[in-house]
């Protein structure tokens, strides 16, 4: 499939130049940027030539996708769970490793299908993960399933919690009735 968008606002090259096309067009075919540059040379450059769809990008611009480069995956599933104004220390002894406690490979597998998804819906396209509180092939898992590149690797903090903090789950459930009222 062979699709033009032409006349983007701009395309930024990321070039040795750090060049920036005003009313730039990008020639795509199947996955692949075959051309991009000043919509004029572009049309140019394909006179006479068919496209599957031709988009209108006005209002429009593109640039490279971008490199995350410090995500914790493993941590999507905790997003509003924790209070936002815990020092580090309470943060890590008194909520993250007791929730992580009771995450199952299931939850974290999901849960980096989540945020690679996000990171993909906004433009990211290439991270570093800090790694998976189990086995990093969970994180793989979910980064081939979407396409994402990446590099992941084990988490550091000690694996299996539970049995320290067996009653978080009613702690966290006591925790947000209290926020809410």
């Amino acid at each position: 499939m062979r699709t033009l968008i032409e006349h983007l606002e701009f395309a930024f090259l990321v070039d040795a130049d750090d060049t920036v096309v005003r009313d730039a067009s990008i020639l795509i075919d199947k996955d692949r940027i075959v051309d991009i540059g000043p919509a004029a040379e572009v049309a140019q450059r394909h006179r006479g030539e068919s496209f599957d769809r031709v988009i209108d990008g006005r209002m429009t611009g593109i640039c490279p996708g971008f490199v995350d480069s410090h995500v914790h995956l493993s941590e999507t599933l905790s997003r509003a769970v924790f209070p936002d104004n815990l020092n580090t220390r309470a943060w890590v002894f008194h909520w993250a490793k007791p929730f992580y406690a009771h995450i199952t490979e299931e939850d974290e597998y999901w849960g980096a299908l989540l945020g690679i998804t996000e990171m993909l819906r906004n433009g990211t396209t290439c991270f570093i993960d800090m790694g998976s509180q189990y086995d990093p092939g969970i994180t793989v898992r979910a980064m081939e399933k979407t396409g994402i590149r990446g590099i992941t690797g084990r988490h550091a903090a000690v694996r299996r919690l539970r049995e320290k903090w067996p009653a978080f789950p009613v702690l966290v459930g006591e925790a947000a009735r209290a926020r809410r009222s």
